[in-house]
């Protein structure tokens, strides 16, 4: 082998101007290690490796064609970036590269177990730090996984957000290489980071210390809140920190890899570094910071009362700003799951008008002001609640300021901790005034209300929806510009009159679902019994959207002549021809319109003015039905929620028998009675409300259509990217040509949709400053939170849209960001359900306890560490995924 290609390199002989061939992790560890500091011995698979490994696949030609891709078409360069990683992933290393690999692990590790880490070209430099992007494996201790290992390496090259972040970087994608640095693996006891800068304060001179037990990758990934040490240059001490609750810690498997175990509670409020390891590591830090010419992020583990240093990366970000505005947080809680898109001007214009001065005013009979402080706001065009408010608020009631933040925000997103959004949060916190003469004043009218208003939540709600039923039976045609505007003044009329009163019914009834959950768990314990009680209730209109569904199917196949002309293919309008030419076409046609009457009014995204209805866009349903009909002789979903029914009462009946007073059975009962129809009351409410909004789409598409007609608008869509307020004056003639306003929002509509906001923003969102989480995505185990009961095993199906057109197969376990009603018609033939998002009363969850489906939601990246086809078995009781991997296809 001659110098001009090396394979292998160890680490005392990579310089640190090797970045092109070692990569910036390796380059960096091995100036700390001629500086004397403790990195664990390893070696380097160099970039050569690398080169010639993608030579031979012709990888460095779907790099070349990766990097040449229009860098608008976001789908098109995932799609070749995936094509891309399955090469990779399914190759052969060829023979002299892996013998290098293997003789170096024997020869320098003597085949010990060994962390394998990515090292790019581009990673861990001043200019383009690229921290998280790149694949890191651990606990690696057999011939075959470090094979697989190095080769996930080299694919996470080309992983989604290493693409993105390279084009908005203008870094090429065929210039990259990744080296592959293997380390001793250290069975640490304790773990953390380290920033010689504090991001966290206006001193920034102060160290930054962050530790929790175990591997460090429980810090690094969000899933303890750890302890936060502060320490001070001259002299060198800790002056400040903070111990945290750490309820578990991630350690080495005996089998390789790793897993997730609980810490004792006696342990686990204990400090996990002790002042003189953390002065120790500050040294260390220091030192590293000289030598690598700038403050340095350090990650670090504690072993046998030695500490090693691990990874060191310089710190890219200046210190954090002092303006207010770079303080605020943001967060993307719950609204996620309703508004999980970019949101439109016209949708945007309505929710300013409704939901902040609707909580202000809420809060208002409270004694609490919230006018002056900032509810929501828009990241990337994306919905997402200001933390600071919400603390605030938390924080002005009596005795909120001994609530643990992250539990009262529901173990709201790891990013919480990681991103230092608390202590920012705690830096920032806005004025909210609480008022004990307003609650006074207002306390008795409060009772009196609630009392009242607990007693005729049906009638309202039916009353709200006799009102809009009627108003969606207008000719919208006959009604002038101005009479359409004032249409949809009503409409936002009724959100500000109807909302309130009927979301506060909705809230209190919901309310029992936890009062419910607290007596089981002390009468029960032990047992998943919450959930059980909340199944196969009907009357809920979400649910019944998916079983009227089936039931059109179940109609269609009674008739040969109906089935056959649903299954010849060809859009809605060519089957509906079809079906008119039958007396038992238009009969199922009656059907059809009938289920849209009823049901059309749902969409993905349905708060969403933009979005298509499944009434606009019918052929959606029309496949579904297709589907249930080709799966016909399986899963009866009809039966099956009969049976959940049965089997709830029969299962209520025996926890009653199982108490022994009659004080504690009819309290049982009345909190039963109250959690059921509390629920069913709140899915009826939303319904109504999204029913609303596809009212107003309308209106907002006639308005468009005649703008169009006219010459302002280029097409009738466009009406979504305008105001409230420009549509006003549109109607009355003040504004002419609208068409450079639409241009301009449609196309930062566009770059917001090629953006991934994280969960949580501190400031002003940057995209070329967002690192995104690196992901271990081989994990054979995932946690979430159990919301319906049941262990089920099945194939997945990994579904990103419910208006993609997948299906899914009878018994496949649907995985998916989240879920709203839109997604409904998947459940009738899925044997589970997994979600990135939600809680126990998310629609998914509901829907699932509904259909008897079990369900884990709240598991974080599960639709990117999942893929279709991978087996699952989901315990919907204790929240855990476990996934058994589909092999990758020959190439």
């Amino acid at each position: 082998m001659g110098r001009t290609e090396q394979l292998v390199l160890r680490l005392d002989q990579i310089g640190r101007h090797d970045v092109h061939r070692a990569g910036g992790k390796a380059a960096n560890l091995s100036e700390l290690t001629r500086g004397g500091l403790p990195v664990p011995d390893g070696f380097c698979l160099t970039t050569d490796a690398f080169q010639r490994f993608m030579d031979g696949i012709d990888g460095t030609g779907l790099a070349a064609e990766l990097e040449r891709g229009d860098p608008s078409d976001a789908d098109g360069r995932a799609s070749r970036a995936a094509l891309l990683r399955a090469r990779i992933e399914a190759a052969p290393i060829p023979d002299e590269i892996e013998a290098a690999l293997l003789g170096a692990w024997q020869g320098i590790l003597h085949g010990a177990p060994c962390a394998v880490r990515s090292s790019a070209t581009v990673e861990d430099l001043g200019a383009a730090s690229s921290a998280g992007q790149y694949d890191s494996i651990l606990h690696v201790r057999e011939r075959d996984r470090l094979l697989h290992a190095v080769r996930q390496c080299w694919a996470s090259l080309f992983s989604d957000r290493a693409v993105v972040y390279r084009a908005r970087n203008g870094l090429g994608d065929q210039r990259v290489c990744m080296a592959v640095f293997v380390q001793r693996m250290v069975a640490a006891e304790a773990a953390g980071v380290l920033f010689t800068l504090n991001p966290l304060a206006a001193h920034t001179d102060d160290i930054l210390i962050e530790a929790s037990y175990g591997l460090g990758e429980a810090v690094v990934s969000g899933r303890v809140t750890p302890d936060r040490l502060v320490v001070s240059r001259t002299p060198l001490r800790v002056t400040e920190r903070t111990v945290s609750s750490k309820s578990l810690e991630i350690t080495l498997d005996e089998r390789g890899g790793v897993r997730e175990q609980a810490v004792a509670p006696e342990r686990a409020a204990a400090a996990a570094l002790p002042d003189e390891a953390a002065e120790r590591l500050a040294r260390f830090a220091l030192t590293a910071e000289h030598l690598l010419g700038g403050p340095q992020d350090l990650e670090w583990a504690l072993a046998g009362g030695q500490v090693f240093v691990l990874q060191s990366r310089p710190i890219t970000r200046s210190a954090p700003p002092t303006a207010s505005d770079d303080r605020q947080v943001w967060t993307n809680m719950n609204v996620g799951e309703i508004l999980p898109d970019v949101v439109s001007p016209l949708t945007w214009s309505i929710i300013q008008r409704t939901v902040q001065p609707l909580f202000a005013r809420l809060l208002a009979a409270f004694g609490l002001d919230l006018e002056q402080t900032p509810l929501l706001g828009l990241m990337a065009g994306r919905v997402y609640f200001n933390l600071n408010t919400v603390i605030a608020a938390v924080r002005a009631l009596p005795f909120g300021h001994r609530m643990d933040v992250t539990s009262a925000l529901g173990g709201l997103h790891g990013d919480l901790e990681r991103s230092g959004a608390l202590a920012a949060i705690e830096q920032n916190l806005p004025t909210v005034a609480w008022s004990w003469a307003a609650i006074l004043r207002r306390l008795p009218v409060a009772v009196g209300w609630w009392a009242l208003r607990r007693s005729a939540s049906e009638r309202r709600l039916r009353l709200f929806t006799e009102r809009l039923a009627e108003r969606r039976r207008q000719n919208l045609g006959m009604l002038g510009d101005a009479a359409l505007v004032a249409e949809l003044d009503l409409c936002i009329g009724d959100l500000w009159n109807d909302l309130a009163p009927i979301a506060s019914d909705a809230l209190v009834g919901t309310s029992y679902v936890n009062a419910l959950d607290t007596i089981c768990a002390r009468w029960f314990p032990g047992e998943p019994i919450a959930n059980q009680l909340l199944t196969g209730m009907g009357g809920m209109a979400s649910a019944e959207a998916g079983l009227d569904l089936w039931r059109l199917a179940v109609a269609a196949r009674e008739h040969t002549d109906v089935e056959h002309a649903l299954r010849a293919g060809g859009d809605f309008g060519a089957t509906r021809a079809r079906l008119t030419t039958t007396q038992l076409g238009r009969a199922f046609l009656s059907r059809w319109d009938a289920f849209m009457t009823r049901h059309g009014h749902h969409a993905r995204g349905e708060i969403e003015l933009m979005n298509a209805r499944w009434s606009d866009e019918p052929d959606f349903v029309l496949e579904q039905v297709r589907s249930y009909l080709s799966n016909a002789h399986g899963k009866d979903p009809l039966a099956l929620h009969a049976a959940q029914a049965r089997a709830r009462v029969e299962r209520c009946a025996a926890l009653r028998a199982r108490l022994r007073t009659p004080i504690t059975r009819m309290l049982f009962d009345s909190l039963l009675r109250r959690a059921q129809r509390g629920i069913v009351f709140r899915e009826n409410a939303k319904n109504e409300f999204v029913r609303l909004s596809a009212h107003e789409r309308q209106v907002a598409l006639e308005l468009g259509r005649r703008r169009a007609a006219r010459g302002a608008l280029e097409h009738s869509d466009d009406v979504f990217f305008l105001s409230l307020d420009e549509l006003r004056d549109a109607a009355a003639g003040r504004a002419a040509d609208l068409r450079p306003s639409v241009r301009d929002r449609r196309a930062e509509l566009e770059r917001h949709r090629s953006m991934r906001p994280p969960a949580v923003i501190v400031g002003r969102y940057e995209p070329a400053r967002v690192e995104p989480q690196s992901l271990d995505a081989h994990t054979d185990r995932l946690m979430g939170l159990g919301v319906s009961p049941g262990v089920v095993c099945g194939s997945a199906r990994v579904i990103l849209r419910s208006d993609g057109g997948e299906r899914v197969l009878p018994g496949e376990i649907l995985v998916a960001p989240f879920t709203d009603p839109g997604w409904t018609p998947y459940f009738q033939l899925a044997a589970g359900l997994v979600t990135d998002l939600g809680g126990t009363l998310s629609h998914g969850s509901i829907i699932a306890r509904e259909y008897g489906l079990p369900a884990v939601v709240n598991v974080a990246h599960a639709t990117h560490i999942i893929r279709t086809g991978d087996q699952l078995q989901i315990d919907g009781t204790r929240g855990e995924v476990r996934i058994f991997r589909q092999e990758p296809a020959e190439p």
